[in-house]
């Protein structure tokens, strides 16, 4: 996976997925690059992406640091101090 780090959002690309994250409102969004024709809320904070055959293309996802940072701490390779910069409310400093 490539990442690219600015100072309100992280951006990333993995084989034909693309996303972004932003610090600011706390939302993570990953799509493959086709066009959005709608989107639905699958569960709060949730919501599915589709082109204009009914595919999924996409999602996005808010509050993306406050869920997904515990998942980032359990990892074996990742540290508190790492995941923390997931989020502006991440694990306190070890």
């Amino acid at each position: 996976p490539r990442l690219t780090q600015r100072s309100k959002t992280v951006e990333f690309r993995y084989r034909e997925l693309q996303g972004v994250y932003s610090k600011e409102t706390d939302t993570l969004s990953v799509g493959n690059g086709d066009r959005v024709a709608r989107s639905e809320e699958m569960a709060t904070g949730l919501a599915a992406h589709y082109n204009e055959s009914g595919a999924v293309v996409g999602f996005t996802l808010n509050q993306a640091g406050e869920l997904l940072l515990p998942v980032l701490e359990a990892w074996p390779s990742h540290s508190a101090k790492d995941a923390a910069t997931v989020g502006e409310g991440g694990a306190p400093d070890s």
